[in-house]
């Protein structure tokens, strides 16, 4: 039972952060109904099946929770859908994982950053790239792969 359940858990999770990557690729916004109700489904499946436990589910819903009030704070500088992604993360994978993957996911984000800056330093494109805003959920959502196929899938196919 608990196989078919982090199967699924990880499928869900992979198929809400594929749907809001792109949305925030295409329409530079994430529709809040989806991840909310992926907040709901793990943070439900977690503590039924007891994979998590319930400190570990609210911490990590609370570091979303406390970036939605940054969110609010800053006026969007971080936006409202990246908080609920993270608060997403935080109900599936636990707050520790969330935590390590919103940090690594900011220094990612800060490097492509730098070299789309690069990239863009002549007379012309440097103005169109002045207020450009990267998207930050497709970084966020390779990010999560990465440490999950790294930390926790990898080492359990080899041992």
């Amino acid at each position: 039972m608990e196989g078919k359940y982090i199967l699924a858990r990880y499928l869900l999770l992979g198929l809400i952060l594929a749907i809001a990557s792109w949305q925030d690729l295409r329409y530079r916004r994430i529709f809040w109904p989806l991840p909310a109700a992926g907040i709901f489904l793990a943070g439900a499946g977690n503590l039924l099946v007891g994979e998590l436990t319930v400190r570990e589910v609210g911490g990590g819903l609370l570091l979303g929770l406390l970036l939605i009030l940054v969110s609010i704070l800053s006026r969007n500088a971080i936006g409202m859908g990246d908080a609920l992604l993270v608060a997403l993360l935080g109900t599936a994978l636990g707050f520790g994982e969330a935590l390590l993957i919103f940090w690594f996911a900011s220094f990612a984000a800060a490097g492509l950053g730098l070299f789309v800056w690069r990239m863009g330093r002549g007379k012309e494109r440097g103005n169109r790239l002045r207020n450009y805003a990267l998207p930050f959920a497709p970084v966020l959502s390779l990010t999560g792969l990465a440490i999950e196929v790294f930390c926790r899938i990898l080492p359990g196919l080899l041992s």
